[in-house]
Order: structure tokens, then C-alpha cells, then sequence
């Protein structure tokens, strides 16, 4: 990818499935090798960013359709 260059729109998709196994395992690690146990603030704050991924890709899967059924009822794009 040349620099400056615009990434393909599924690397997002691909790669945020990785981000919440770090919360995941950042936690793991804190709970057995630093032995802290989470409170309430760092619960809601992971329940927050998860929420809002999962509303994300809902929201682009929306999208995605809509955008399919007006191409279907449009035949395409428009050549003006």
C-alpha cells in the first residue's frame, strides 16, 4: 500500500475482532500477574466500547443494505 493511500474498507472489519481479545487478555493478564481485580468503572467502560463496535458493524450492515437495494432498483449506478 503506497503511502497516503486509503486502506480497503473490510481492514477495519478484520482487524476489530482482535481489539476486544486485547481487552480480553489485558484484563487476564492484570487479574493473574498484577492481581487486580476490575471494578465497576473499568466494567462499564469495556461494556461501553464493545456496545459501541457492536453497534457499528449493525449500523454498516444497515447501510450496506440499503445501498444494495437501490443499486438493485436503480440497475447500477447512475452515468450522468
Amino acid at each position: 500500500m503506497a503511502a497516503g493511500a486509503t486502506p480497503p474498507p473490510y481492514s477495519t472489519a478484520l482487524v476489530a475482532p482482535f481489539h476486544y481479545v486485547q481487552l480480553l487478555w489485558g484484563t487476564l493478564f492484570g487479574i493473574v500477574i498484577f492481581s487486580t481485580v476490575p471494578d465497576v468503572w473499568m466494567a462499564l467502560g469495556a461494556s461501553l466500547i464493545v456496545m459501541s463496535g457492536l453497534f457499528l458493524i449493525y449500523r454498516e450492515h444497515v447501510r450496506n443494505r440499503e445501498i444494495t437495494a437501490i443499486m438493485t432498483a436503480h440497475g447500477g449506478f447512475d452515468q450522468d
